[in-house]
């Protein structure tokens, strides 16, 4: 069985596609990947601020 090529996209092509998609991607190498999306976890540590170490610190 013979496999499909994946055709090689240019940067322009691909922030072309980007630009119109619903959900976003990564671009690697000419080829397109569907990104997943952030865990629960991910999103309480990312977005709850003294969740980082650091302000419980006094930083930043």
């Amino acid at each position: 069985m013979a496999s499909q090529s994946v055709p090689y996209l240019t940067p322009d092509d691909y922030l072309a596609i980007e630009e119109k998609a619903e959900f976003k991607s990564e671009y690697y190498n000419g080829e397109m990947f569907a990104m997943s999306r952030a865990s629960w976890h991910h999103n309480k540590l990312t977005f709850h601020p003294t969740a980082h170490p650091a302000s419980a610190l006094g930083g930043t």
